[in-house]
């Protein structure tokens, strides 16, 4: 008889190639270096019991993709799904986490085709970028060549390439038959799970002042339901005009019963 084994988790992770991320150093942005980075996440996932992580990223999959490829390599018990965080062009976020076998076939990953797989994930997220004054820009996945490249590049040039895109928000919602969520449905079929981003409010809990969490109905975009908060979207926040780019932020409709 087998039995279920409960796993700690963390579905939501970001690498040194995340922009928001802070403390790595120029140096070590190469390939290489984040495989190194990669190993050393999985050594800390065995050793604080983690036994499943999803890399995220805001709108870039590479890191999971490469986290994956080293746990398969070292042969880590950790299970890892690659993925990434989005902002939808009305600034609701999801966090999509992609069935492993997308990018590997078997216990190996063959990086061009896990590149090819990520350029049409990319599309299915929507071409142009709302960037606020700095104008529209395009989803595009770092070429692995230029991530090989950067070895060779001195260290102060390395940033704009070995970052994920500078963007906040895509141009299309995750709703409708041309949304977020039914294209990737169509790239990705039945392999991927379309989840909610839930962040703290001001007061430190999901949900209202008074510490009670909002139900709403879940869309047929995210699994499973969601939880939802009262607060309106920070544009500020999605703007970049704060001093650190997070807080408070729309997560869903709120379609509760009115009355």
């Amino acid at each position: 008889m087998k039995k279920l084994v409960p796993l700690y988790c963390d579905f939501q992770i970001h690498s040194p190639r995340d922009r928001r991320y802070f403390g790595w150093q120029s140096e070590k942005m190469t390939l290489e270096g984040l495989e190194e980075w990669a190993e050393a996440l999985l050594e800390t996932c065995k050793s604080r019991g983690v036994g499943a992580i999803a890399v995220t990223d805001h709108h870039d999959l590479w890191p999971g993709i490469i986290v994956l490829r080293k746990s398969l390599q070292i042969g880590s018990l950790v299970w890892v799904f690659p993925g990434m965080e989005l902002t939808s062009k009305s600034g609701i976020q999801g966090v999509l986490v992609l069935d492993p076998s997308l990018f590997s076939s078997g216990s190996e990953i063959d990086l061009a085709k896990a590149e090819a797989t990520a350029n049409r994930i990319a599309g299915a997220m929507g071409q142009n970028i709302t960037a606020g004054a700095r104008g529209s820009r395009t989803l595009t996945v770092t070429s692995l060549s230029s991530l090989r490249e950067l070895a060779s590049r001195k260290p102060e040039d390395r940033p704009g390439v070995f970052h994920g895109p500078d963007v906040e928000r895509l141009d299309r919602d995750l709703e409708g038959e041309d949304g977020i969520a039914a294209n990737i449905d169509r790239v990705c079929k039945e392999q991927y799970v379309l989840l909610p981003n839930l962040e703290k409010n001001k007061q430190g809990v999901f949900g209202n002042e008074y510490g009670r969490a909002l139900y709403a109905k879940g869309e047929s975009w995210f699994s499973g339901g969601y939880v939802g908060g009262p607060n309106a979207t920070d544009e500020d926040a999605i703007q970049g005009r704060k001093a650190k780019d997070f807080g408070a932020r729309v997560v869903c409709k709120d379609v509760r019963p009115k009355g």
